[in-house]
């Protein structure tokens, strides 16, 4: 765990509110915050249609830019809110689990500026559909983030991406990337492949995964492709293959069979 993210768990894990409403730090790094905020029965201001109450995406909104902070100061400090405004575009859709994101943008000797946004999951895959921008959704995926996983979007085909990292380094002697590292990626890319490939909100479920190694993937920059071989009305068959330097030369094939909702 980053320095960043320590001091985001601490600062919240004293905030006794926060715990009750059962907020948890999601990514902390030094673009910014995300926490996540469970439904739950007891955060709904609708008993009729079980639409989250204001005041806890209130809450989420003021934790998150307030502990967002921790990203950019050099050391812990409370910061207290001076005034905080919230538009709220759409209602929350109940039953599923709100994201607030938040990042400092103007630091001053004695004011801190923050803005954040409030978002569910299937607001940013839908919009990640018709931008063709899949960035934001694949910093939802916590995995993703950590092994610093990309997507470009290229017309009707996906390119994934997994830049070189020392952080996924299983072997230090080469050097080369460990093997879970690889295969995790080229798994994730193919849960999204599917995702776009059938422009779908939901997120499909790993039924097997397969990986064969060729050689060795070098602390190189990783790149992988993926085909959908068969669709079914319930599963679908995803081949992957991961390269480095050249697309003919892959490092490692796989496929994958996801249940599809």
């Amino acid at each position: 765990m980053s320095s960043i993210q320590e001091r985001a768990h601490n600062f919240l894990s004293v905030l006794r509110h926060c715990q009750h409403l059962g907020l948890t730090i999601e990514q902390a790094d030094e673009q910014g915050l995300v926490i996540k905020l469970p439904y739950s029965e007891k955060i709904v201001g609708n008993p009729v249609t079980g639409l989250i109450h204001g005041g806890a995406i209130t809450t989420l909104m003021d934790t998150c830019c307030g502990i967002s902070t921790v990203c950019y100061l050099p050391s812990f400090e409370i910061c207290p809110t001076l005034d905080l405004r919230i538009d709220y575009m759409r209602p929350a859709e109940p039953g599923k689990a709100i994201y607030g994101f938040a990042e400092c943008y103007r630091v001053t000797p004695t004011v801190i500026f923050t803005r954040g946004v409030a978002y569910q999951v299937q607001q940013v895959v839908a919009s990640s559909h018709q931008t063709g921008d899949y960035s934001p959704l694949v910093k939802l995926i916590p995995y993703a983030s950590m092994i610093g996983m990309q997507v470009t979007r290229l017309g009707d085909e996906a390119v994934f991406s997994l830049p070189k990292s020392e952080d996924n380094i299983g072997n230090p002697v080469l050097p080369a990337l460990h093997g879970g590292v690889i295969a995790g990626f080229m798994e994730q890319s193919a849960m999204l492949h599917l995702m776009i490939f059938m422009n779908s909100a939901v997120f499909p479920k790993i039924i097997d995964f397969s990986v064969d190694y060729l050689r060795a993937g070098l602390y190189r920059d990783t790149y992988a492709t993926c085909q959908v071989w068969r669709q079914g009305r319930r599963v679908g068959n995803v081949a992957i293959t991961a390269w480095q330097t050249r697309s003919k030369e892959p490092i490692a094939t796989a496929r994958a069979h996801f249940k599809l909702d």
